[in-house]
C-alpha cells in the first residue's frame, strides 16, 4: 500500500515515496584572512520524493505537503473522535502528565 499525499500550493494528490534531506554549502575566502578564515554558507532544504498518476518523480517541499491517506484508510481514521491522537498511546501510562498544546503529542510535565 500507499501513502497519499496532497501538495497543498495545488491541491494535486501524490503518492509518497520517501523523504529526503537537500542541503547547499559554499566555502569562500574571507577578504581578511583569505583561506584561513573563509566564510562558510550553509543551507537545509526538508523535501520528499513524491510520484503523480504517471510515475514521474518531483522533489517537494515538506512543508507543503499533506497526507491524506495511508495504505488505504483516510488519516482522520487513525485518530479519536475528537481529532487527536490518543496521548496514552505514545508514552507509558506513568510517565504521561501533560500534552503538548502544539503538537497533542504526550509529554512529562517537566519537558521543555
Amino acid at each position: 500500500m500507499a501513502t497519499i499525499v496532497r501538495h497543498t500550493p495545488t491541491g494535486r494528490l501524490y503518492v509518497l515515496v520517501g523523504t529526503g534531506f537537500g542541503a547547499t554549502h559554499a566555502v569562500m575566502p574571507s577578504v581578511l584572512g583569505g583561506s584561513l578564515f573563509p566564510t562558510e554558507k550553509v543551507q537545509e532544504i526538508p523535501v520528499a520524493a513524491v510520484s503523480d498518476s504517471l510515475g514521474n518523480i518531483a522533489w517537494l517541499y515538506t512543508r507543503e505537503l499533506q497526507v491524506v491517506e495511508v495504505d488505504g484508510t483516510a488519516i482522520g481514521d487513525y485518530f479519536s473522535d475528537n481529532g487527536s491522537a490518543d496521548p496514552a498511546a505514545s508514552c507509558s501510562e506513568n510517565a504521561v502528565e501533560e500534552v503538548c498544546p502544539g503538537c497533542l503529542f504526550a509529554v512529562k510535565r517537566d519537558a521543555a
